[in-house]
């Protein structure tokens, strides 16, 4: 089942801007910033602006548009901090967001 918004839900406020973030990206249908407790530079969180349980309540086309800023947001994270690569880790199949991490940086 899908809810629109769930008020426990931490992202739900951070979608909402009821609780304070550094956004990078927003669209109508996703929204995208910097994790309060990085990995690494640049750490980004990419989400739904709907609230789904777990990856499996998602819409494939909805799955699919964020995965595409998922994309996005990694090369500028990548271009801007001059990182190799970038790697992926998954949080879909528990809270329904998706994070990526940096791998390694170049070294000049």
């Amino acid at each position: 089942m899908v809810a629109m918004r769930d008020e426990s839900c931490v992202f739900c406020k951070i979608v909402a801007k009821e609780k304070p973030a550094s956004f990078v990206y927003e669209d109508e249908k996703v929204i995208a910033f910097l994790d309060s407790r990085p990995i690494t530079d640049g750490h980004t969180l990419v989400i739904p602006k709907k609230h789904y349980a777990t990856i499996y309540d998602t819409p494939e086309d909805e799955v699919a548009n964020l995965f595409t800023i998922v994309k996005r947001a990694a090369l500028a994270v990548k271009k801007g901090f001059c990182y190799l690569s970038i790697g992926f880790l998954s949080l879909l199949l528990f809270v329904g967001y998706p994070t990526f991490f940096v791998q390694r940086k170049e070294v000049i």
